[in-house]
């Protein structure tokens, strides 16, 4: 099982809305840097979720367009994912990430209907069962 880690940024003065990601573990301090390392190095996926709660538990979800436009100025996703990268908070590794984000992309293109995987369990670390 691989791990991975979340990064996550929160911008009081903007709401109390939260957005993360998930990238390789190690990767985040080395990119701080060298921003001369491609992202595609950094992150596991270029997704960016926030959750139905507003914080670090409940489902996952992608922001829309326009949330991320309001927030984030722009819905360009490597410049939102670099922004994360530069200015979030990294709050752990979680063991078999990669796996749950591999399986949300192929919901994403429609392999499994609609039903998204569930994150509020990685609030224990990570640790299912």
């Amino acid at each position: 099982m691989s791990t991975t880690t979340k990064i996550t940024y929160k911008n009081k003065e903007r709401g109390d809305e939260e957005f993360y990601m998930f990238t390789i573990p190690g990767m985040v301090k080395e990119w701080r840097k060298d921003h001369t390392i491609p992202l595609t190095s950094v992150v596991e996926t270029f997704d960016v979720f926030q959750s139905e709660t507003g914080g670090n538990t409940g489902r996952a979800t992608r922001p829309s367009k326009g949330v991320l436009r309001n927030f984030f100025e722009t819905t360009n996703e490597d410049s939102i994912c670099r922004f994360i990268i530069e200015h979030g908070e990294v709050k752990g590794e979680v063991q078999g990430m990669k796996e749950d984000v591999e399986f949300k992309n192929s919901v994403s293109m429609g392999q499994y209907g609609s039903s998204f995987p569930n994150f509020a369990s990685y609030g224990d670390g990570g640790r299912r069962g």
